[in-house]
Formats: C-alpha cells, structure tokens, sequence
C-alpha cells in the first residue's frame, strides 16, 4: 500500500473552464479593449504632433509618451505570450492512464 501525501501545485491546463473562467476571460478581454484604446489614443497623438511639425518639439520632449510606448510594448508582449501559453495549452493531450508501474 502505497500513501500518496503529495500537495500538488499545478497549472490550469484549460483556464476558461467554469464560471471563474468566464469571469477571467471578460476581464481579460476588457483589458484588452483598453489596450487598444490607450494604443489608439497614443497613436492619434503622434498623428497630431506630426500634422503640426511639433513631433520633436513638443511629443519626444515628453518622456511620459516615451514610458507610455514601452508600456504598450510590455503589454504587446505579454498579451503575445499569454496567446502562445493558451494555445500550447489547448494542445496539450493528457492520456486517460500512465502505465508508470507496468513492469513491477
């Protein structure tokens, strides 16, 4: 007899199971939405500054829109790498049983 008092720390394969799931998913499509908003909006700056020779004047000189950039980017990337995660995820095949203690 064998006693299995293991504590398992692992991960949500299938993270949007549930009702706690759907709750992260709304709120990780939220934050997405205003991403996008926040990109836009910045965009929409430079597009301004550029109709209005102040790019370098006014927009650079700035290192708050600079910092704004490199959160937007930060954000890209993690957004880009939660996708990868889910995906690899989604993938993953679990086998109904592991003949681990086959040949004893």
């Amino acid at each position: 007899n064998i006693k299995w008092d293991y504590q398992y720390n692992t991960a949500e394969l299938m993270a949007y199971r549930g009702f706690k799931g759907k709750m992260l998913l709304i709120l990780q499509c939220i934050f997405g939405a205003l991403l996008i908003a926040d990109i836009a909006r910045e965009v929409r700056d430079v597009v301004y500054a550029v109709q209005h020779d102040k790019l370098y004047k006014e927009y650079l000189q700035h290192y708050n829109n600079l910092l704004d950039w490199a959160h937007c980017c930060l954000m890209i990337a993690t957004f880009g790498l939660w996708g990868y995660y889910t995906i690899m995820a989604d993938s993953t095949a679990m086998l109904s049983s592991y003949p681990i203690i086959k040949d004893l």
